[in-house]
């Protein structure tokens, strides 16, 4: 379903009007935001998201939203599906919280046995059933679509990014985490593996309170289990925090040298390519002192690749110190040179040029480098390769970069 077409739904005589003057305030704030919001009522999506991010609970109850509108699903950034209450868990807005819970916008655990509390969660969809019926076969697929989502995005199914629990924790909200859990605790408590998966997000977003909070208050001892115990540590190594993976071993038997001694731990490879592509350094570092030794293989390979399309140049200079050998190797330079072309940045490409005196490749390479620019955001890569006397060889060359450039809505390299 399209964003307009997703829009007119939600806006189509489900709200309660609000007075003209109300609607001007609404209007004036929506477009004082950066960016801002223009036509929100035709745009209704973005304008509830902008106002579940700067957490201003007076808009949102001044919208009059209807329950099913503050109940739809929307694309939440890097996150997929999930309900505005998510959004607004997300970035730690308890008042608002509150307020959505108490307007029947929280979804309970699908175990619930609580009738009243299930009915009062789940009274959105059989409004928005009923609408789809009266309108078309498309909205009822997508009610259906809602009633599905709903059911497997329970309150306490950790493991899920929609749950609240998980969002909250995630981005280190405990205050919003300890109201959850005071709130519907008593009546579904907290299960030890639930426990465990949010405490994993909070270890591996680097969030001591919640973690502690969480260890704290645990009856029994936390991953008994050593597989769990080192893809907690695992956790640990990816949020790029020295002072985590101190915590972690103060408090449990997690030491970095037992996933060190492990080979094909299946977290490994996840953990090393977070550090390459956030260039934390540090962290590698300390794998280093603790006795890691660098050899070429497919995990170590994947995050050098990583530090390279995510243009990590911190990252990526200090596998360059601490791993020559690999870097020496003529096919790898080449190979690196065409990655980082085709996404890295300016500072990126020329400190490849300049660390492996790779100038030789744009001179025998000259229709294979241009090419590899369409998709590249960083216009001045594709500008210096030009002067420096890079063309394309042949018209199929050139078709085909200028349909990668469009398919990347690269107007500016069109132009």
């Amino acid at each position: 379903m399209s964003w307009a077409r997703s829009s007119k739904a939600l806006s189509s005589g489900s709200s309660t009007s609000s007075p003209p003057e109300t609607l001007q305030n609404i209007t004036t704030w929506m477009l004082t935001r950066d960016p801002p919001v223009y036509q929100w009522q035709q745009n209704l999506l973005k304008a509830m998201k902008t106002v579940a991010i700067s957490g201003d609970l007076e808009i949102l109850k001044s919208m009059r939203l209807s329950l099913r509108q503050l109940n739809w699903w929307f694309d939440i950034d890097g996150y997929g599906k999930g309900q505005l209450i998510h959004l607004i868990t997300m970035h730690g807005h308890l008042e608002m919280v509150k307020w959505m819970e108490s307007q029947g916008c929280f979804p309970l655990p699908p175990h619930s046995s609580d009738r009243t509390q299930t009915q009062k969660a789940s009274s959105s969809l059989t409004e928005s059933k009923e609408h789809a019926r009266s309108t078309n076969s498309t909205s009822a697929n997508i009610a259906h679509l809602g009633e599905q989502r709903l059911e497997q995005g329970g309150l306490f199914e950790a493991p899920k990014p929609h749950s609240l629990l998980w969002f909250s924790a995630s981005h280190g909200h405990l205050h919003i985490l300890l109201w959850i859990l005071q709130t519907f605790g008593e009546r579904f408590p907290l299960q030890q593996g639930e426990r465990e998966e949010i405490m994993k997000e909070s270890v591996k977003n680097g969030h001591f309170n919640v973690f502690v909070w969480l260890l704290d208050s645990s009856e029994t001892s936390v991953f008994q289990n050593g597989e769990k115990l080192l893809e907690l540590t695992a956790c640990a190594i990816c949020s790029g925090s020295i002072k985590m993976v101190e915590l972690l071993e103060t408090r449990t038997t997690s030491k970095i040298w037992k996933i060190l001694k492990r080979k094909n731990f299946r977290y490994w490879s996840w953990a090393l390519d977070s550090l390459a592509i956030n260039d934390r350094v540090e962290m590698l570092d300390l794998l280093v002192s603790q006795g890691w030794v660098l050899r070429r293989n497919s995990v170590l390979d994947g995050a050098v690749e990583a530090s390279i399309r995510n243009g990590a140049l911190k990252s990526f200079s200090w596998f360059d110190a601490h791993y020559l050998a690999y870097f020496k190797d003529p096919s790898f330079q080449t190979s690196t040179l065409l990655a980082a072309i085709s996404c890295a940045s300016m500072e990126f490409v020329g400190f490849l040029i300049g660390a492996y005196n790779l100038s030789s490749h744009l001179k025998t390479q000259h229709p294979r480098l241009l090419v590899y620019t369409a998709k590249n955001p960083h216009l001045e890569v594709a500008r210096f390769l030009k002067i420096k006397g890079c063309y394309v060889g042949t018209s199929e060359e050139r078709e085909q970069m200028l349909l990668d450039a469009a398919m990347a809505g690269q107007l500016e390299f069109l132009k």
